[in-house]
């Protein structure tokens, strides 16, 4: 797949989840990259349209297993065109339970082909002694070697044979 831009959206109000997703967008040094700061009141009513040659990475933190209210809000407004995306969920040491089932099911029917998904333990945004000081260096790290993977399964994708992405979670 030859890609012309890559977009990572999150929302982070700890700004840790923000942290992974810039470490995995790292990998995309080679393509313009651009942050869609999902945090942002203002900007989680703006529209976004992706293209197929196009990729985004989505990162959320799961609230109680599950994508943040505001996130499904500001994905209403989201829309693709065979865009492949990545699905990403940070959790404060304990589970994501449901939170990826519910991003892929929030995006596949806006268009986008999810392609990857991962989970990383961050420091919870309201209770600072679980996993504090998370994500660190070695879960940056892990973050930078999963982007290096999506950019190599990019090489060799073609979205329209891309198959049904197996996620964590009950079905909804």
């Amino acid at each position: 797949m030859q890609l012309l831009k890559v977009y990572y959206a999150y929302f982070s109000p700890g700004n840790t989840t923000e942290k992974v997703l810039s470490q995995i967008a790292l990998s995309f040094e080679n393509y313009p990259v651009e942050s869609i700061n999902l945090t942002s009141y203002d900007e989680r009513q703006q529209e976004h349209h992706f293209k197929e040659n196009e990729l985004l990475i989505i990162g959320v933190p799961a609230y109680g297993g599950r994508v943040p209210v505001p996130v499904v809000d500001a994905l209403s407004r989201f829309s693709g065109l065979n865009t492949p995306v990545v699905l990403v969920a940070t959790y404060g040491n304990r589970d994501i339970d449901d939170t990826l089932m519910e991003l892929k099911k929030n995006v596949t029917d806006k268009g986008f082909i999810p392609i990857g998904a991962a989970s990383f333990v961050c420091q919870h945004t309201f209770l600072k002694e679980c996993a504090e000081g998370r994500p660190d260096e070695e879960d940056l790290k892990m973050a930078k070697e999963f982007g290096d993977k999506l950019k190599e399964r990019l090489r060799l994708l073609v979205t329209y044979d891309a198959s049904n992405l197996e996620v964590p979670g009950n079905k909804m």
